[in-house]
């Protein structure tokens, strides 16, 4: 967690730098990562909330007749 939050984390990779010299590509790569999961989940928080929004604006305009898109596959049947 230290890491991911960049939280004091370049003391505990110097000194595992001074026993391994290639020591910080597994930290770099590890911090690239998680920044990258976080930032994906933060869009994904987002995204939600905006739909969310959207379908509230959507009742609200049509009254609460609005009823999404059907699941249904009925128009695309092909007929052998």
């Amino acid at each position: 967690f230290q890491f991911m939050t960049l939280d004091d984390w370049n003391p505990i990779v110097r000194e595992v730098m001074t026993e391994r010299s290639w020591a910080w590509l597994p930290f770099i790569t590890f911090i690239i990562f998680s920044g990258f999961i976080i930032v994906n989940l933060l869009i994904a928080v987002i995204c939600d909330a905006v739909s969310m929004l959207q379908d509230l604006e959507r009742e609200k305009l049509t009254g609460g007749f609005y009823q999404g898109e059907s699941d249904d596959d009925d128009d695309f049947d092909i007929q052998n």
